[in-house]
């Protein structure tokens, strides 16, 4: 399909299609120059395992009359260490497996000796927190209070609530930790548990709300493993060992090659420079691994024809729980922030859901997805803040309310009208995705065959 034309009319058609048309912004998807991108700064070649960009980006004022009320923010965890339960070790067993027997080149040798350099740093720790992923959550945290400092006059309150897993929880309390470091008056309700995962993860299986996804049809495997070819494994295999068939053996050729790749790039989220590994892939290995594993997260988690969309459109329920909390708060006046820690896997479903900045764009071609729709728009420490505005003068009902949308601290785009600037009307927000949520759920209960 040619990007910015629609699908026939489906029941998963993206329901921007059928919202008021006064709130539709009909314009082109944005299309990026991917690589020459990455190749400017080949951290991003990391996609989500890119480092949050801690830059205090401009923020503009509200419009005259207008004052911070309540900040709906969703954030995914900070810098990391390589997931995989026992990547580092399984990998470390088998470089020094290989050591023993003669199967390095010469340049697979100087690998070797610059991973043992590395392992006792990283050694069982696997899918932990770095202190540079505390750090990234402070930082977000405390742009949040200069940039809305009259939201923290007086006696603020937040509601915090987490996913169970430990790197989530560490990052929640050094976001709420540097509030309070910065706010005397600063208080707050902090939970954590499975119950929570339909408002921070509702695709994940051990949700309570969990449904059954179909597997990946046999079109988009393939299109994914084509993609994996362009990396060149047996190019990569061949330079570090004299034997590629014993690494096949002993490994897999593409699962080192995936492993590697993994903790090669998760060096940038470290705490120390001198842990990369920079140089032992080529720029064009990593851009290629990138386009791959991109094409696998916008297939499962984003609005993609090469999908069956459910995970995606499961995002739903975090949109509901912004617009039902910022409510429910504003008018009690209980709770003047709602602040949610997820993963990786909960903000890519909700940014293509949502169409911040673009993301709910349909690519049928998988070689063009890397320019349209990139997931290193979800890095370590990603975040979506929706901050509420409130003008009582407003002699018009529905701009009393107004809402901006930062993506990683920067303004984003809504896909609907805005009423100035980055600014858009909470009834026109409750009302573009109050239906999407009514044909989302519509959709799911067919999927499920309700």
């Amino acid at each position: 399909m040619t990007p910015g034309k629609r699908t026939p009319l489906r029941l998963f058609t993206v329901v921007a299609l059928l919202t008021s048309a006064a709130l539709l912004v009909q314009a082109q998807p944005r299309k990026y120059d991917t690589y020459s991108d990455i190749k400017a700064n080949p951290d991003m070649a990391g996609g989500v395992y890119y480092n949050y960009e801690m830059v205090d980006w401009p923020c503009t004022p509200a419009p005259k009359g207008y004052k911070p009320v309540y900040i709906n923010h969703i954030g995914r965890h900070g810098s990391r260490y390589a997931l995989g339960e026992k990547i580092y070790e399984e990998m470390y067993a088998f470089l020094d497996k290989a050591d023993s027997e003669g199967k390095f080149t010469p340049e697979g040798q100087r690998f070797l000796s610059r991973y043992k350099a590395l392992y006792p740093e990283v050694a069982r720790r696997a899918g932990e927190l770095t202190l540079l992923g505390q750090a990234q959550h402070r930082f977000i945290a405390a742009k949040m209070y200069r940039d809305y400092k009259p939201l923290f006059k007086g006696d603020t309150k937040a509601q915090a609530i987490s996913t169970k897993i430990h790197r989530v929880l560490v990052s929640m309390a050094a976001f709420l930790d540097e509030l309070e470091d910065l706010d005397a008056k600063f208080d707050y309700r902090m939970d954590y548990g499975l119950v929570y995962l339909p408002f921070l993860e509702p695709a994940y299986s051990e949700s309570p709300e969990a449904i059954e996804f179909k597997a990946t049809g046999q079109e988009a495997e393939k299109a994914y493993s084509e993609m994996w070819d362009k990396v060149g494994i047996d190019g990569i295999v061949s330079r570090l060992f004299s034997d590629p068939e014993w690494v096949e053996g002993n490994y897999g050729k593409r699962s080192f090659v995936s492993d590697l790749s993994v903790i090669i790039l998760d060096t940038q989220c470290l705490d120390s420079p001198s842990d990369r590994l920079d140089g032992i892939l080529t720029f064009d290995e990593l851009f290629a691994v990138y386009e791959a594993r991109n094409l696998r997260y916008y297939i499962r988690y984003a609005l993609s024809p090469l999908g069956d969309r459910a995970r995606c459109l499961k995002a739903y329920s975090i949109v509901e729980d912004f617009i039902n909390k910022a409510d429910a708060d504003m008018a009690s006046g209980q709770y003047d922030m709602a602040l949610r820690f997820s993963h990786d896997t909960g903000l890519m479903p909700l940014l293509s859901f949502m169409g911040v900045d673009g993301m709910d764009v349909e690519i049928e071609d998988p070689a063009q997805v890397k320019d349209y729709w990139r997931s290193l728009s979800v890095p370590m420490a990603c975040n979506l803040q929706l901050v509420l505005f409130e003008n009582p003068r407003s002699k018009v009902p529905s701009d009393k309310l107004l809402v901006k949308c930062l993506l990683n601290g920067k303004e984003a785009k809504l896909p609907f009208e805005a009423f100035k600037g980055p600014f858009y009307r909470w009834s026109d927000f409750k009302t573009y995705y109050g239906k999407k949520i009514e044909d989302a759920k519509e959709y799911l209960k067919a999927y499920q065959g309700k």
